[in-house]
Formats: C-alpha cells, structure tokens, sequence
C-alpha cells in the first residue's frame, strides 16, 4: 500500500504531463475525479485572444492619427490582448517613456498622462469612474472608449473568435458528466449572449470586473456545486483561480500570475485538455483502487493459508 498508491498518482502526473497538461500536486488528481462544474473565462480561454480593430468611432473633432497614437502609446504599457491589438492596428514606433503617471484598473483599463495631457481608456465603466461624459455605444464587439483632456475622443470595435476545438470541448464536457457550464466575462451583455448562444451554454454573467467573478464564484456557483474547476488566463481571472476548487490556466498565452495562481496548466491552450484530464484522473483513480484491492487480496490469501498453517514466515 504504501509503494503502489503513491506510485499510482505519480504515475497518473506522469501521464497527465504526457498529454500536455501539468498539475501542481497529486491531491488534484482526485479533485478532479469530483469536478461537476466547469467555469470559464470567454477573452483567451473560450475565444482565440487575437483580437482585431475592425472600427474606429471618432468625436469632437480628434483625427484618427491622434486618437491611435494616444491609445497606442497608453497600451503599450498592458499585456492584455486587446492592448495588442490596437498596438498592431496603429503600426508605428511606441517611445516607451512617454507615457507618464501610468495607472491600471483591472477590468476596466487605464489612465496617464501624455504631452501634459490626461488619457482614458478602457471600457465605460472607467469613464464613468473618471466623470468624462460620453456616450454608450452598442455595436456588436469588445469597445474601448478613449478621453483626452476629459474630452471623449474615439470609441474602438474590437473583435475576437472562437477558439477551433471549443464548441467540441464544451459538447465533450457535457457527455463526460459535466451538469453545470458557466461563462464569466468582462465584455457586454451582446457579446457574452452572442458567444453564449453559439456554445449553446445556459448561464453566463457579463459586465464583470475580477472581483464581480469572484462574488459570483463564492455566492452563486460553490455552494451548488460539489467540486468547481474555473479555467482562465488572464491578471483578472487570478482572484478566482485561487478561490476554485481547481483552477486552470493557459500555458501558452496566460500571463504569469495567472500560471503561478492556477493548480492545472494546460500547455497548448486546447480547453478541451479539460476533457482529457477528466477522463486520466478517472483512469489513475481505477488504478489506484486496482492497487489496492490486489493489496488487500495477497494479504487475505496469505492470512487464510497462515490460518491453516500452510504459509511460513
């Protein structure tokens, strides 16, 4: 007992690492056996996170080289995926010291100082936070608003797309058991309804900051779950990482707090290694359990003959 139920689990790791997926003790191994709830980020996780400007909205009289240079420029400072996408779009040399008095808001952007100038951007909820008036814009797609001076300047339409194997990855999920797919997100209510209904996924929040997911994840979810897996890859999803029964990262393209914060790092990003790992902690706990019922028989077997005396020492 005590060589081979070890042994089972790090041969389990073994196996797990084999497949591209690497956990963080074996103790996860047997969470993931009670998993019946599975819990996603959309931006990175669901979606590909190659996100692209396919629109620029301008007001008050600023021009499109002037509002992607500030926008660009304030980006240049975030490692989120929509910062590159707008760094891509605008195409042209960043001097990284010209933004001054850089701040983040996570899950809502960030505000600086450019030629004396104060810069906004972010979603509406950090213009509303800095008083800029501005107006809601509900075209389909992830919209970054941008204020120069507290004057509204530009809105982007950013938009992302389904990773390949996830509407096969969620389907999976549900065939192996999986009664309750939830979707948390930061992006509007059309986006998340949007990629929701494609997923054919039931329940879903949108309008979320990192600590509105984690509300949610504690009040609503765990308590009507009995083990909870939350996947994940960005600075923002870390708080609920930590808090799930198992968190799971992005190997790939998660950021580093992410990785560190997560008990399960899936290496290619393919959520549907989520499946994968469901069905290897299944096999390494019907291993385990071989291990010890022939154990326990070899025990029996030779207690039986030692009763009749036929076994020596």
């Amino acid at each position: 007992l005590v060589i081979s139920i070890p042994l089972g689990y790090f041969g389990g790791i073994g196996a797990f690492a084999k497949q591209g997926i690497l956990l963080k003790g074996a103790s996860f191994i047997d969470v993931l056996n009670k998993v019946d709830t599975v819990v996603f980020d959309k931006t990175g996780t669901l979606t590909k996170g190659n996100f692209e400007v396919t629109k620029i909205n301008l007001f008050n009289g600023f021009t499109i080289d002037s509002v992607m240079k500030y926008a660009a420029n304030m980006e240049f400072n975030s490692n989120h995926p929509i910062s590159d996408s707008i760094i891509k779009k605008y195409n042209k040399p960043i001097n990284e010291n010209i933004v001054k008095n850089y701040q983040y808001f996570p899950g809502m952007g960030s505000t600086g100082t450019i030629f004396n100038k104060k810069v906004v951007i972010g979603n509406h909820r950090l213009l509303e936070k800095e008083n800029i008036d501005f107006n809601k814009t509900n075209e389909l797609g992830t919209i970054v608003y941008l204020s120069i001076n507290d004057i509204y300047a530009a809105n982007f339409i950013i938009e992302d797309q389904l990773k390949d194997d996830t509407i096969d990855a969620i389907n999976n999920l549900k065939k192996n058991g999986i009664s309750n797919i939830y979707m948390l997100t930061g992006d509007n209510e059309n986006i998340a309804k949007k990629i929701a209904n494609q997923l054919k996924i039931k329940k879903y929040y949108s309008n979320l900051l990192p600590e509105n997911k984690l509300n949610i994840l504690e009040k609503e979810i765990i308590p009507n779950s009995n083990r909870v897996a939350f996947i994940g890859d960005g600075i923002n999803d870390s708080l609920s990482l930590a808090r799930a029964d198992i968190g799971v990262s992005m190997g790939k393209k998660g950021s580093e707090i992410a990785i560190e914060t997560s008990d399960m790092v899936i290496l290619n990003d393919s959520i549907d290694k989520v499946n994968t790992a469901k069905i290897y902690a299944k096999k390494t706990r019907r291993i385990i359990i071989e291990n010890i019922t022939f154990a326990f028989l070899v025990k029996l077997i030779f207690l039986m003959l030692g009763i009749f005396g036929i076994a020596s020492i």
